[in-house]
């Protein structure tokens, strides 16, 4: 049944829809009282009301708003007065709850004419926080709006097929229509959608009640993010009459949440460049700018954890020491570049020889260490073999001809029989003492550690 308009207002205040009246001033989040301006006798007060005061309904409506202001006698009507006489509609005051607290409100009054009498509607917003913080409330009249024709949100109410059957000044403004006239006449699943598919996220077309966040089109055609509060209104067989509810521009904080995911995206970009920053700073920590492989200080490191588990469990652990044969005289041959080419060679062709939990590293200079988990001499010789023949079949082109190389190596592993009292140093002075007995047997070979004298 179409709604029926009051052709002939009363003059002293605004004709409202009342069965919407009610319904939102009832629903509505916000502190909402009807008042006699004559006498200040609260006519009505909105669940808000009952909980922001702490009354019950019955006994707000047996009191004058006169009992909850802290003005001075007489001043509220006064206040009332410019309030009929739409002289005022913006007012501060301190209101005293039921537990005897004040609180700062704003208040926004209006007359409006209900069941043909004359009352004062007032919307109170809660700024005792506000006013503590910033010293001073901020006033604009234009927080105020009446239900219909002041209320910042836009309220509409729309047929179930998408046309528009009320909307207030705010909705207007919202999208860019001129005149009530104008956007009656829209089209809502076709003018105020980008596509078909965003329509079809909207309440209009699944028919059910809830609060929703999407993209309109204004009038202009440009975008907008609306958040819809609303509901159908039904006959007494369930049939859809019409849907009624508030909308909120979101379109700034929609933007705000693209700007934060935005610079989410680059702060995570930039954390994870940092992390892998890190990690290289710590590789380049741990790691021989020259070849590549375990510095000194991260070989010991490891060598500890290795050394300390072969000893717990019981297991071989093998180490290998070597340095360049005649290495001073390659460096003042052919000069410290080549040097270096060659050390990196040489480590290269190392790696190629070893595993996967082989732990290589320089000890200094030209001389390297490796350890050999889970190995024992007998073993460890055999790899001392295959690095030997590897390094003799390198072949480094400098303008001085090829250069060739060889090393001395010594083998050492830990001692079981006095493994509570062996220590990585010790095995490391060990293998040191064989590489030095390869070297005095001619170098160019490999030597085991013999504790005999």
């Amino acid at each position: 049944m179409p709604r029926q308009k009051n052709t002939s207002p009363p003059k002293s205040g605004i004709a409202l829809d009342e069965k919407i009246f009610q319904r939102v001033f009832d629903e509505h989040s916000a502190v909402m009282v009807l008042i006699n301006p004559d006498t200040g006798m609260i006519l009505d007060a909105n669940g808000a009301a009952i909980e922001f005061y702490g009354h019950s309904k019955e006994k707000l409506c047996s009191m004058t708003i006169d009992e909850i202001n802290t003005l001075p006698p007489g001043q509220a009507a006064m206040e009332r007065k410019k309030a009929v006489r739409r002289e005022k509609n913006f007012f501060v005051f301190l209101h005293r709850l039921a537990n005897g607290e004040a609180r700062t409100v704003e208040v926004h009054s209006s007359p409006v004419t209900l069941h043909d009498k004359q009352a004062l509607f007032s919307i109170i917003h809660d700024v005792t926080e506000r006013s503590r913080a910033d010293g001073e409330l901020r006033k604009s009249e234009e927080r105020y709006r009446t239900l219909f024709n002041s209320m910042m949100d836009g309220i509409y109410s729309s047929t179930h097929e998408g046309r528009f059957v009320d909307v207030n000044p705010a909705m207007l403004k919202m999208f860019g229509y001129s005149s009530r006239e104008e956007m009656l006449a829209v089209d809502i699943k076709k003018e105020l959608y980008f596509t078909p598919e965003e329509r079809g996220s909207h309440v209009l077309d699944t028919g059910q009640e809830e609060t929703e966040v999407y993209r309109m089109r204004r009038k202009d055609g440009s975008e907008i993010w609306v958040e819809d509060h609303g509901h159908y209104v039904h006959d007494e067989q369930g049939n859809i009459l019409y849907h009624e509810g508030m909308l909120r521009d979101v379109t700034s904080r929609k933007q705000s949440e693209e700007e934060l995911r935005q610079t989410r995206e680059e702060l995570e970009a930039a954390h994870k460049g940092l992390e892998q920053a890190f990690l290289r700073e710590q590789e380049l920590a741990r790691t021989d700018t020259l070849t590549g492989v375990h510095n000194r200080r991260h070989l010991f490191e490891i060598a500890e954890r290795e050394f300390h588990f072969a000893v717990r469990y019981g297991s071989p652990l093998s180490a290998l020491m070597f340095d360049v044969d005649d290495f001073k005289a390659t460096n003042d041959n052919y000069g410290h570049a080549v040097g270096d080419q060659a050390l990196q060679s040489l480590t290269g062709a190392v790696r190629a020889q070893l595993r996967a939990v082989d732990v290589f590293g320089r000890y200094g200079g030209d001389e390297f260490m490796v350890l050999l988990p889970q190995t024992g001499v007998e073993e460890a010789l055999v790899v001392s073999g295959r690095i030997h023949a590897s390094i003799a079949a390198l072949r480094i082109e400098t303008d001085k001809g090829a250069l060739s190389l060889s090393i001395s190596l010594g083998i050492a592993e830990i001692l079981k029989d006095i493994g509570h009292i062996d220590s990585v140093e010790r095995l490391f002075l060990r293998a040191d003492q064989a590489l030095y007995a390869a070297k005095q047997a001619g170098r160019n070979r490999t030597a085991i550690f013999n504790p005999e004298p």
